[in-house]
């Protein structure tokens, strides 16, 4: 089951649903439309409050959505200069 069909098989607006993972309209209409890297602890609170294990909720997200610590987000900004300039080298 997908996080779309958890919001409305538990009567959650939009709205009511970035409220409680606070997070912006524009961050859930992403997660619908196209894949994206999650946040672990959004992982940790979709699990919470769907009362769902979270292998369940990877299990139905994947090949759309990669999940990542805090630590693994901070570590990719950090080093995205970097990343980037041997991405370009290769690139050429």
């Amino acid at each position: 089951m997908n996080i779309e069909t958890l919001r409305k098989r538990n009567d959650m607006t939009i709205i009511e649903f970035c409220e409680k993972l606070d997070i912006s309209r524009p961050t859930y209409y992403n997660w619908m439309s196209k894949p994206q890297i999650i946040p672990y602890k959004k992982l940790e609170r979709l699990s919470e409050l769907f009362r769902i294990p979270i292998e369940q909720i990877i299990d139905s997200e994947q090949n759309k959505t990669i999940y990542m610590s805090e630590n693994d987000l901070l570590l990719i900004a950090k080093h995205q200069k970097a990343i980037e300039e041997i991405i370009n080298k290769y690139k050429k």
